[in-house]
């Protein structure tokens, strides 16, 4: 227990002081006496002390702890597994022929991420034009290219290393656009038949790209086989070069109709009024009905020697044209944010609606779609036309592998 002490004060030790000098003898009953002050109140009992903290207290007051069980006691944790180390993706680099709706299921597959999904950290390139596109494939710059047919044929012709290994459009994409005077002066409507359509034309100004062009062999097939007419007398054929020149032309009059693609042929019927007489895509032409008009293409040795990527390639690309089947809004927002952002929406969503029934739902090519080219170009320039066999230019055998597994049907 802890005492309080009384505290004697200055005034108090003087008189001890001279009892102390005066008579020793009585010192201490001089100091007993003179030195006792009154009474005080006691003060109050001080509160008992509160304990330290434990960490305050010194160590030795500090009660034993138990030993702590040596660490060999404690249950064993499982170590950490070191992160498997992640895949390094295969850089390839796959090509167009330029932009286009066309190359949808190119552009889904590349922008919605089932290249990387397969495997490929994937680059797109797009060269101007069908010739650049597949020249790009043959000198090994890119690995898989989309292409139109015409011109992979071409480069088998010249014994090239080329193989379409996949279809990525089978209709033949082009349309035909009469000018609103020409179309009104004859009396032209959705319901007036294909031949009475082609058969108006007598007398008119045609469009193409130029001489010998796809255009310009698909409205030469036209005028002859559903017009009766002859392209070189009956008819004036105007070649403009590409197709964004046809819808002003159209305008000015300088033609009263062409033969082409989107979205020049959208235009033509948005802005300025025209008639969309024949749209190939949709089938409107009964002998070109499922025409195979683009395809996939990779060298040889790409085939021989990396078919595993091939078919990795060919995977992505069919399940891009399975989600073009299921679920085509889907596909049409990404392709718009992604590429045609800049197309006028009205436009877009009438290309969209023309060109998505040509969109292949299978990499399988068809061979009748891809001998239906030669019928129509031998009639079309009325001369016999050599066919590439099928087999000298196409292989199907990825494609076939690819649709079963994904069960895809043309």
């Amino acid at each position: 227990m802890i005492r309080a002490e009384r505290h004697v004060s200055p005034r108090e030790r003087a008189p001890m002081g001279v009892a102390i000098r005066a008579v020793m003898g009585l010192a201490v009953l001089a100091f007993v006496l003179g030195c006792q002050a009154p009474p005080q109140p006691a003060p109050k009992p001080a509160e008992p002390a509160k304990p330290a903290p434990a960490a305050e207290k010194p160590a030795a007051a500090q009660p034993a702890k138990p030993a702590e069980k040596p660490a060999a006691a404690q249950p064993a944790k499982p170590a950490p597994q070191p992160a498997a180390p992640a895949k390094e993706r295969k850089k390839i680099v796959v090509n167009t022929a330029g932009t286009s709706l066309l190359y949808t299921s190119l552009y889904y597959t590349y922008y919605s991420g089932l290249f990387q999904e397969e495997g490929f950290d994937a680059e797109l390139i797009e060269p101007a034009g069908a010739p650049l596109a597949a020249q790009a494939v043959l000198s090994g710059s890119t690995f898989l290219g989309m292409t139109v047919l015409n011109a992979h044929i071409t480069a088998i012709e010249k014994n090239q290393p080329l193989v379409a290994i996949a279809a990525g459009v089978n209709q033949n994409a082009n349309m035909l656009i009469i000018g609103k005077d020409w179309a009104e002066k004859n009396k032209l409507t959705a319901q007036t038949p294909l031949a009475d359509k082609i058969k108006a034309l007598k007398g008119a100004r045609i469009a193409i790209v130029g001489p010998r062009s796809a255009v310009d062999d698909l409205a030469r097939y036209l005028l002859i086989v559903y017009g009766g007419l002859n392209p070189d007398r009956d008819v004036q054929l105007v070649p403009l070069g590409a197709s964004p020149n046809f819808p002003p032309a159209l305008e000015k009059k300088q033609i009263d109709a062409f033969v082409g693609a989107s979205p020049a042929s959208e235009i033509a019927v948005l802005r300025f009024g025209a008639f969309q007489a024949v749209n190939l895509n949709a089938g409107e032409v009964p002998d070109l009905r499922g025409q195979l008009f683009m395809v996939y293409i990779v060298h040889r040795d790409s085939l021989d020697k990396r078919r595993a990527d091939v078919e990795a390639a060919l995977r992505a690309v069919g399940r891009a044209q399975k989600a073009i089947a299921e679920k085509p809004d889907e596909v049409k927002r990404l392709i718009r944010e992604k590429k045609f952002a800049n197309i006028e929406p009205d436009i877009f969503d009438l290309a969209w609606k023309n060109n998505l029934p040509g969109f292949a739902r299978s990499p399988v090519i068809d061979e009748a779609g891809y001998k239906s080219n030669f019928t129509q170009l031998a009639k079309a320039r009325n001369e016999p036309i050599q066919e590439i066999p099928f087999a000298k230019a196409v292989d199907n055998t990825v494609a076939e592998k690819v649709a079963k597994e994904l069960g895809l049907t043309r």
